[in-house]
C-alpha cells in the first residue's frame, strides 16, 4: 500500500501524486506548508496513481464546511474510502482555519482510517 497527497499543497494530478512517507506498517506522513484559501480545499489522499475515476481516495467521514469539506486543527480524524468504481465517491477535502497557516505534519494510518494533524513550528 501507497499513499498520495492531493491538493493545493500536493498536486491535483492523480498520475503524479505526492507520495507520502511510510514510517511504519500502515502509516505514512508527509511535513508541508498549508496556507489557507476561501475554497479551502486543502488536500485529500488517494491509494494508488491512475485516473481520477479508477482510484480510492481517503477523505473526512464527515464535513462542515461549504458542504466538502472538513475544517482540521491539530488532532485526529476519522476518514472515509472511496470510489467512483465503487459507487461512493464523495469529492470531500480537509481544510484549515483562516489565519492557521503555517507548516503541518499529516499522519495517515490506512488500517484504522485516522488522520493525524500536527501543527509544526
Amino acid at each position: 500500500t501507497q499513499v498520495y497527497g492531493l491538493g493545493t499543497i500536493f498536486s491535483w494530478d492523480s498520475n503524479a501524486p505526492t507520495e507520502l512517507k511510510l514510517t511504519e506498517p500502515n502509516t505514512f506522513t508527509i511535513d508541508k506548508v498549508i496556507k489557507y484559501s476561501e475554497e479551502n480545499k486543502q488536500f485529500k489522499f488517494i491509494l494508488e496513481k491512475g485516473d481520477w475515476d479508477k482510484v480510492n481516495y481517503l477523505v473526512p467521514e464527515s464535513v462542515d464546511y461549504n458542504e466538502n469539506v472538513k475544517i482540521v486543527t491539530p488532532g485526529e480524524y476519522p476518514m472515509f474510502k472511496c470510489s467512483e468504481m465503487e459507487g461512493n465517491l464523495r469529492d470531500h477535502f480537509w481544510g484549515i482555519p483562516e489565519g492557521t497557516d503555517g507548516k503541518y505534519k499529516l499522519t495517515v494510518n490506512t488500517q484504522t482510517l485516522k488522520l493525524k494533524v500536527e501543527k509544526v513550528n
